[in-house]
């Protein structure tokens, strides 16, 4: 009885030490033209497992996700900024003249949607930085609960880790 309780605690031991040294995949993110694109350990991934990798990570997930909202709201103003651009410049073809002011206002929005994709950019490598610095491994909650059970075919130890 000795010997097996003895076993036990070193299996118990042995399992928290073997968690405790699995290494969560490192990320990356590279520009490329228009879109971002990830890798965990040089493998293609979207952005949407990103996302939910960096779940637990509650500081890097919220990055994360601001960038994502910041890369869309970039996204459709540019795109608002071009279409003036491009009316006014079909326009120009059919002799009704150009207009200064929408053709302004559409280079002022695609000058603006640079910027959101700039600063969006910035979240994304911080997001990933914080993750990929380790330090988020300590604010992870484990709950760790020893209690007693009482249902309908009786008592029993519940023990969740």
């Amino acid at each position: 009885m000795k010997y097996g309780l003895v076993v036990f605690v070193f299996t118990i031991l042995f399992s928290n030490v073997v968690q405790a040294q699995s290494d969560v995949p490192l990320i990356e993110r590279k520009k490329e033209f228009l879109q971002n694109q990830y890798y965990i350990l040089g493998e293609n991934v979207p952005l949407r497992k990103v996302v939910k990798i960096m779940l637990p990570h509650t500081d890097a997930h919220k990055l994360i996700r601001s960038s994502r909202r910041l890369n869309f709201l970039a996204a459709t103003t540019a795109g608002l900024g071009l279409s003036a651009i491009a009316s006014q410049l079909v326009s120009l073809e059919d002799n009704r003249g150009f207009n200064f002011a929408i053709g302004g206002l559409g280079a002022g929005l695609f000058l603006g949607a640079v910027g959101i994709s700039i600063k969006a950019d910035k979240r994304a490598d911080l997001a990933i930085e914080l993750y990929n610095s380790r330090k988020l491994i300590s604010k992870k909650v484990y709950r760790n609960h020893l209690g007693m059970v009482f249902n309908s075919r009786g008592i029993g130890i519940n023990w969740t880790f």
